[in-house]
């Protein structure tokens, strides 16, 4: 009989490995065969058995050829394709203190595959774990089992067919639950402790129709939750501190759901208002007493009118000195305009600019102007710097006088509001919102130590150790994760000048680019250094989806922290910014390698391989950005 094992490599292994051979379908993966102990075999049908040792990273990835296919991406993390369909209990090996951390099976549309969490009973070591395309069985692991996966922080289940009850008691340190695109009915069943440390929840397009009021109860701080995508009946059944709870949660946009859940829930029969209930027939006021009150009433209306007609009488001479004398100043105050979505933009005028014109009852911080000092225009980036309370910060600011179409205004206000909505470490905050004069308001934002990304790396004098590369890396990716979880599809072309790096080299998306006006993908010009950033379906104008086009973007920007060079710098140095641009255009369109940057062997051979499948050609092929930052983490 013959057996394959496919053995470990030496830390100097870089490339990968393929060994594809005949196997068969509707094959079952299990603990041990034969002699093979401590291994993961394959029972083939077209040859005995395929085994495998465990590694520390592993991906199963089901496909449809009867073929199986390894492939060892970094020293220990190990890809495996065959045409699996079932599982038996896997365990880590009885002889190494180590076992597999992080298991991903992506599934396939063709291949029925079931994996059942009893199969993971004996993971011990097991911390991170990806489903995408499987059915999962009923069934829960032991909870008293000692050498169960009890520190499994990330479960991501992703268009998977589902039990009645999803069991998770035994995960007793979950910080990360997605479970997405798949057939989730009903709320998962989680260990108490669960909920003091589950901080990223994301239920979206999934099957819940009733609230599930278990997430009012998270309290780990910061926690985000995405509900959207479910279809959930009406609010009708929280308690008074839930309803405080879902309020707070949904002004913070720590809680995303579906417009139509969104408003305010209605009350329940436990928090019905005094005001709401009718007095009983037994109370009911005399006759005479009843008279004096409409009297009362009766007076009141008087002097409503009464009061009405004076402030008429005093708007009208206010608006009408306004259009004599033609001042933006006195029409920016005195407009009663209510923001309102338009059906086509409409020519700015003093009459409809709205007032204030900051919201009052904004998200943001309405900061006085008499905070803001020391300011100074930056000609060549369009802010202001400035001191608040004797920090540096940078304004956007918006002058009513260069504003043409009323849209102009309602969108700024609007981007403020969704930044103010943001909390992350790896994304610029919003410090608040100024009324500089009559004719300008500002949104203030923190100053970054060390400026741009693109400064910052082009800058020799500053020492840049591969942990330190590393680190602002993995955080620029988990910041965009935050971004595709907590905002709708925008059409940012980010480029390294969009991102700034504070002293302890933390890199954040910066959101005042959100603030500008947005360029269409027809209107991006050569020699506006934005080209060499985006993905070819954004510059070939084809289909675009938000995720996978900036995804490309993210490869892009890893490749110059790891090189510290910009993209394509050796055409931009030979034929300019221009040509350069034209050049990449002609790769992008003739379907050339997308290359801009070479990565030699100083950078890890597991860090290539993230910047080489964001940079695929295809977005379908792309990584999410979810797997991007589980498979930075696991760089070294």
């Amino acid at each position: 009989m013959r057996r394959t094992v496919l053995a470990l490599a030496s830390a100097a292994v870089v490339a990968a490995i393929p060994t594809p051979r005949e196997c068969g379908d509707n094959l079952y993966l299990q603990q041990d065969i034969a002699e093979s102990v401590n291994q993961w075999c394959v029972t083939c049908t077209d040859s005995p058995y395929e085994c495998f040792p465990t590694h520390d990273t592993i991906t199963l990835r089901v496909h449809s050829s009867k073929s199986i296919e390894s492939s060892l991406v970094a020293s220990d993390a190990l890809e495996v394709a065959a045409n699996v369909a079932s599982f038996g209990a896997l365990r880590d090996p009885a002889t190494s203190p180590t076992g597999c951390h992080h298991l991903t099976i992506l599934g396939d549309a063709a291949v029925a595959t079931t994996v059942p969490f009893t199969s993971l009973q004996s993971l011990a070591h097991l911390s991170t774990l990806t489903l995408s395309q499987v059915t999962i069985t009923p069934g829960a692991i032991n909870t008293t089992s000692t050498d169960r996966p009890a520190n499994l922080s990330s479960i991501a289940l992703a268009q998977c067919t589902l039990p009645p009850k999803l069991e998770l008691t035994a995960f007793e340190h979950l910080t990360s639950l997605s479970v997405t695109n798949s057939s989730l009915a009903t709320f998962p069943s989680l260990a108490a402790s669960s909920l003091r440390t589950l901080h990223t929840l994301d239920l979206r397009n999934n099957a819940l129709t009733s609230f599930p009021t278990q997430v009012l109860h998270l309290t780990a701080p910061n926690v985000s939750i995405n509900l959207l995508g479910n279809p959930l009946g009406p609010l009708t059944t929280l308690t008074v501190a839930e309803r405080a709870t879902y309020t707070a949660l949904m002004q913070s946009g720590q809680l995303l759901v579906d417009a139509a859940v969104a408003a305010t829930p209605s009350p329940t029969a436990n928090n019905v208002a005094p005001a709401m209930v009718d007095p009983a027939p037994g109370k009911q006021p005399a006759a005479s007493g009843s008279a004096f009150a409409w009297s009362t009433v009766l007076l009141i209306v008087v002097g409503v009118v009464a009061l009405a007609g004076v402030v008429f009488f005093l708007v009208f001479r206010h608006r009408k000195a306004a259009a004599a004398n033609h001042t933006l100043a006195a029409s920016f105050l005195a407009s009663d305009r209510v923001l309102s979505p338009f059906s086509a933009p409409a020519l700015a005028s003093p009459q409809i600019v709205a007032s204030g014109p900051l919201p009052s009852l904004a998200s943001y911080v309405r900061l006085e102007a008499s905070e803001i000092t020391r300011l100074k225009a930056l000609p060549t980036t369009g802010l202001l710097s400035a001191r608040f309370r004797g920090e540096p910060v940078l304004l956007k600011k918006l002058d009513v006088l260069a504003v043409q179409y009323d849209t102009q205004l309602e969108r700024f206000l609007a981007q403020l509001e969704r930044i103010a909505l943001l909390s992350h470490p790896n994304v610029v905050a919003l410090v608040g919102a100024v009324k500089l004069s009559g004719v300008a308001i500002a949104g203030v934002f923190p100053a970054a130590e060390k400026g741009s990304l693109a400064a910052l790396v082009a800058d020799a004098s500053v020492a840049l150790s591969w942990p330190l590369q590393l680190h602002m890396a993995t955080g620029l990716a988990e910041g965009l994760l935050y971004l595709h979880e907590h905002t709708v599809e925008d059409a940012t072309n980010w480029t390294s000048r969009d991102v700034v790096v504070h002293q302890d080299f933390i890199c954040q998306w910066n959101t005042l680019a959100w603030l500008e006006d947005p360029t269409p993908p027809a209107l991006l010009r050569f020699g506006g250094g934005v080209i060499a950033y985006a993905a070819p379906e954004v510059v070939l104008q084809l289909p675009v989806g938000r995720s996978a086009a900036q995804v490309f973007t993210l490869g892009v920007l890893l490749g110059e922290i790891a090189t510290r060079a910009a993209p394509y710098a050796p055409w931009i140095h030979e034929v300019g910014t221009v040509e350069g641009d034209v050049r990449i255009t002609e790769q992008f369109a003739t379907g050339s390698p997308l290359r801009p940057h070479v990565l030699d062997n100083g950078v890890p051979a597991a860090f290539r391989a993230v910047v080489a499948d964001c940079l695929q050609r295809s977005p379908t092929a792309r990584p999410t950005t979810r797997e991007v930052v589980s498979r930075l983490r696991q760089c070294v």
